[in-house]
Order: C-alpha cells, then structure tokens, then sequence
C-alpha cells in the first residue's frame, strides 16, 4: 500500500460528521448529523474491543490478562450505550456489514506489536484519541437539545480515568523493572507515525515477529504452571496439579483454571465478523465473567494460605490455522452445552457444603457463578445457532446444536455409537458421564 494510500485511510478515519457538515455554513447538530458522529464513535469503541480482547491471549502477565479482558468488555459497553442512542435518531447503522473498512485496518495495523508492553502504548495512544473524539463532540453538543446523546457520553466514558491510570502504572513499573527504554521510545515514535499514515503498512521487519494480537499459541503467565496439551483432558483428575484434590475447596480451583475459557472467547471474539452487534456485545459479558470466575478463584487460594504455583493450569492455547473458525465455533458451543450446561448440580452442591463448612465467601462465591453460567447457557442457545449457519450455510436449531455438542463430547470419550445415540439424547444422562468435576462435599 502506497503512502498517499495510508494517507487518505487515515484521512477517511475522520468520521461521517465531516462530510456531512461540509459546505454548511451553520455550526448546530442536525439529529442525523449527531447519530452520524456516534456512529463512528461506535465503531472505534467496537474496534477497541477487539484489540483488548486480541491481545488478551497474548499477554503475559495474569494481570494483564484480566485487566485486557476488562476493557475489552468496558468497550463493548460503551458502543452498546451509543447503540442505544443511534436508535432514537435518522438514520440507520449497518450492523452485520462491520467497521467500516477505514477505521477497521487503522486500528488493525495499530494493534500489530512486538511485546504486550508495546501494545499498551499504542493501546494508550488509540484512548487519548478516542478521549479527544469524544470531547470534540461533547463540545458541540447542544446540552438541552442533545441531552440525551450527551448522557450515553458521560456513560461510555466513565471509566476512562481507570483504564488510563491502569496504563500509566503498567508502562511506568515496565521501565523499572528494566523495559527496553530505547525500544519503547521508539516503539512510541512508531506509533504515532502509523496514526498520521506514515508507517509501512506491513509489519516493519526491523521490530522481529508480532506477538499479538490473537497470537497462534497463547502466552502463559510463568508463575502459572500448565499441564501438557495431553493431560488437559484430565486436568481436574490428576491429585498432582492440585493440593486439594480431596476437598470441596477443588471448586475454587476449577473456578481459578477459567482464565482458559475467557482466552478461547477471545479468540472467537476476534475472529467472527459480520455478526449483530447483540451478539458481541453478549460474549463481552460471558468473556468478562469467565475473566473474573478465575480471579474469584485465584483471589480465594490466596486468601486461604495458598501459593500459584502450587497448582497446575491449562496448556496454551493452540490453533489449527486450516480450521481457527471452526474450532472456535466448536468451542463456544461445547462450553455452554456442555462444560456450562452440566455444571449446575455439583456447583449448587459445592455451595451448599461450603455453607455447612462454615465457609460464606466460597459459597457466595459459588452462588454468583451460577447466576452467571445461567446466563451463559441463554446466551449459548440463542447465538450457537447463528454461529453455525454462518460457518455452515445450515440452519440448525439449539436444541439439535445441543444433541450434536454432546455427541462430539462422548466420540472423543470412546464411547460405542450405540452408547452416544442414546445418552447424547438425555441431558441428566450425558451430565453425568461427561463431567469432570467430582469434588468431595463430605471435606473441607
């Protein structure tokens, strides 16, 4: 791509008000003209979303990975709250064609980065513009007309603060802790020079091999210790990569371990286009929730005395790149049919026990990830289906999406077709060959 090329992509990145504006010699907000600037606010907010959640799985910090998976869905958020608005007002947004093609390759060619460090200073870079975007806006607005408009604003941006002080402590502590204070200055100068269209469009040879985003091996925190990709299946089962094995308290192990299925939605996260914004904004939620179901769990295991590194985790994730989607898609639909759908009677149980064992934290704890698997499980039903037909060009309902999961599951058991043909067919059946989970309630 040519720099007269970058030049006019970044030009175009301006937004829809320019263009309607032009010519016109008065300087109020028609309501079209508002919903027009919203609408490129949304898809900033949107393309954020997926850089935080790219880079998630990238990370290689535990820290970084929660606090990614955080602002990825504070994103989401936000473009549903401009959503809402861009409702009330003329015109239309075309949400299954995507970010327009302008903004969507800056932010892409924005995100590419040698290191998650450097990616913070970009990420970092990308806030402080969509910080003055929104206050640009926010100056023209009418405060009685456009009220409302100014109201989802306020809303959208209400974390900002955090994040940006969250940004400045992380790059601040990398350069003590011996960051490559000349890399990051001129990974800064970088940065800035891709913005304005100055950058080569291809990933500058001089700054070695992308590590991010959506990486095709996932980074692991070093003071997590993981199992080997064949012993994943029986994580749970191994008394080796838990000291409590024996206990009830395994519960808020497992809970520990779902940073693996917050990264795998990060991977589907980014990878699926073209689909209703509901449904982005939906998985943001369950990758969120799945974030902070393993820093409940992590978080507790402190809490009672435990060290890190005295359990074992997932391997890294790995994808075939002859079938990412695919694997994907099967991913999201085996967690919340299966993995999910199946966990309600031992966590209920769990909290339960936890109750009895004089334990109230580990059993609220318990209790909120219920309310949240309820959900999880909703959102699987409704957008399972709609993720097949896209990748099949097949209509299918969730209930047969539902029998399909569970049979995958007991195929990959060994279980004879005989056998699969009728247990995939009744859920309490399948739950209770399928599970994992066995957690002695009778110990604490």
């Amino acid at each position: 791509m040519t720099n007269d090329n970058l030049q006019a992509m970044a030009a175009a990145d301006t937004d829809e008000l320019a263009a309607r504006l032009n010519g016109r010699d008065d300087s109020f907000l028609r309501p079209a003209d508002t919903a027009a600037a919203l609408r490129t606010m949304l898809w900033k907010e949107f393309e954020l979303s997926r850089l935080a959640f790219g880079w998630m799985p990238a990370a290689t910090t535990y820290e970084r990975k929660t606090r990614l998976g955080r602002f990825g869905y504070q994103h989401a958020s936000s473009a549903k709250e401009l959503h809402e608005r861009i409702k009330e007002l003329p015109g239309s947004l075309n949400e299954t064609k995507g970010t327009p093609e302008p903004i969507r390759d800056q932010y892409e060619r924005m995100a590419i980065a040698p290191s998650d460090v450097a990616f913070l200073i970009s990420y970092q870079f990308l806030l402080q513009r969509l910080r003055d975007d929104y206050d640009e806006l926010t100056a023209r607005l009418d405060p009685v007309l456009d009220a409302p408009t100014i109201d989802r604003i306020r809303r959208a941006t209400l974390d900002f603060g955090d994040t940006e002080a969250w940004l400045r402590h992380e790059l601040h502590t990398a350069h003590l802790n011996g960051g490559d204070a000349r890399m990051l200055a001129a990974w800064r100068a970088h940065v800035v020079r891709a913005w304005n269209g100055g950058a080569p469009a291809e990933w500058p040879a001089a700054w070695g091999e992308a590590a991010g985003p959506l990486p095709a091996v996932s980074a692991s925190d070093p003071r997590f210790r993981t199992a080997p990709p064949d012993a994943a299946s029986a994580l749970y089962a191994d008394p080796a990569n838990s000291p409590l094995i024996d206990s009830v308290k395994q519960m808020i192990y497992v809970n520990a371990t779902e940073i693996i299925a917050a990264e795998n939605l990060a991977y589907l996260y980014g990878s699926i286009h073209r689909m209703p914004l509901a449904f982005y904004y939906d998985l943001s939620r369950h990758l969120w929730d799945e974030v902070r179901h393993s820093q409940m769990g992590v978080r507790r295991l402190q809490q009672l005395g435990f060290d890190i590194g005295d359990f074992v985790f997932f391997p890294p994730i790995r994808l075939q790149p002859d079938s990412r989607v695919e694997q994907l898609i099967d991913g999201y639909v085996s967690l919340t049919n299966v993995a999910e759908a199946c966990s309600f009677p031992y966590k209920r149980q769990a909290a339960q026990a936890f109750w009895k064992h004089g334990d109230p934290l580990s059993a609220i704890q318990s209790e909120f990830d219920i309310a949240d698997e309820r959900l999880h499980v909703d959102f699987g039903a409704q957008w399972g289906p709609e993720l097949y037909k896209q990748f099949h060009q097949e209509v299918i309902t969730a209930q047969k999406l539902a029998e399909k999961a569970r049979e995958f599951r007991l195929k990959r058991m060994n279980f004879s077709p005989e056998h699969i043909a009728e247990t995939a067919k009744s859920f309490p059946a399948f739950c209770g060959v399928a599970n994992t989970v066995h957690l002695a309630f009778e110990n604490y």
